[in-house]
């Protein structure tokens, strides 16, 4: 996602629910070859405007939930919150 490219899934579970809500690529069903048939077929029709946009959509929500100084503020935050609750 750091990568700032589209994502091409063949997940279950948090995986395929991250992709779909972070709209940063297209998920085939874990373990289903027509699933991810038709997800490949619809992943190469794509624009390079729509390709490029689930791209920026990853990187935008890596950066957002993933980086290390923004997930150790989250961290301090939320013990502090505990600590000031006592």
């Amino acid at each position: 996602m750091m990568y700032g490219k589209p994502l091409l899934g063949l997940v279950s579970g948090e995986t395929h629910k991250l992709i779909l809500t972070s709209k940063s690529g297209l998920v085939a069903n874990s373990g289903s070859q027509r699933s991810f048939k038709k997800v490949l077929n619809k992943f190469l029709t794509l624009s390079d405007s729509s390709l490029n946009k689930m791209g920026d959509n990853a990187k935008r929500f890596a950066i957002k939930n993933y980086d290390s100084r923004i997930s150790m503020n989250k961290i301090e935050k939320y013990f502090n919150s505990i600590i000031e609750k006592k």
